[in-house]
């Protein structure tokens, strides 16, 4: 995952090919390396520029997700996994993230056991007492979804994925993550996924994803 820091330097993050450790690095705008940092195992899957000026990235480690706050100069500030339940099978994944009040929601897919299906696992946790969850939701639409992108509201924020049936989703929830509404597209085609959300200036939503049709 790509992004554009404020200033216009540029940062990716993902995963080292080597040895499976988080990889973060900085460019400025003529692409010229400002710094490179590995950090634990695990897979990026999305990075946040903060309004302080200090970058969050999520993604997963094994069978949990994971935070890893960093400063400007790329130095680990904490990081912190999170599991889905103690049971056996469970698992789960961030995916994507939206900052509030030094505060993050942070949205992905788990399951509590080996016994449940995967589906939307929403978490808000607190910046400033390195990442401790001040909420956590479970939400299913239908047998099985997951969350790939999450995005602020009037009233709280909106996420899509994939759902079961291998149709697009869109989820209200309101500050606390409680759902508000939930609406499924069927195109006519054999799969598709949400990968990202837009607010439009009418109020509605603009999805981005992938489809695909035999």
């Amino acid at each position: 995952t790509v992004i554009e820091a404020d200033n216009g330097d540029l940062l990716a993050a993902g995963s080292s090919m080597v040895d499976g450790n988080v990889d973060v690095i900085r460019v400025n705008a003529d692409g010229e390396q400002l710094w490179r940092r590995q950090y634990m195992n695990g897979y990026a899957k999305a990075i946040i520029e903060l309004k302080n000026g200090n970058f969050l990235v999520c993604g997963y480690e094994l069978f949990r997700g994971f935070l890893l706050l960093l400063n400007a100069d790329g130095d680990e500030i904490w990081s912190r996994l999170y599991a889905t339940g103690e049971e056996f099978g469970a698992s789960g994944t961030f995916n994507s993230m939206r900052e509030t009040d030094n505060q993050v929601v942070v949205s992905g897919e788990g399951k509590r056991s080996q016994q449940e299906w995967f589906h939307i696992w929403l978490l808000k946790v607190d910046l400033e007492e390195g990442g401790d969850i001040l909420w956590e939701r479970h939400h299913f639409v239908g047998q099985y979804c997951g969350c790939n992108t999450i995005i602020s509201c009037a009233g709280g924020f909106v996420l899509s994925g994939l759902t079961a049936g291998l149709n697009t989703y869109l989820m209200k929830v309101n500050q606390v993550g409680a759902n508000l509404w939930t609406r499924t597209y069927d195109r006519q085609v054999d799969s598709e996924t949400a990968y990202s959300l837009a607010l439009l200036d009418g109020g509605g939503y603009g999805i981005a994803g992938r489809a695909w049709t035999r």
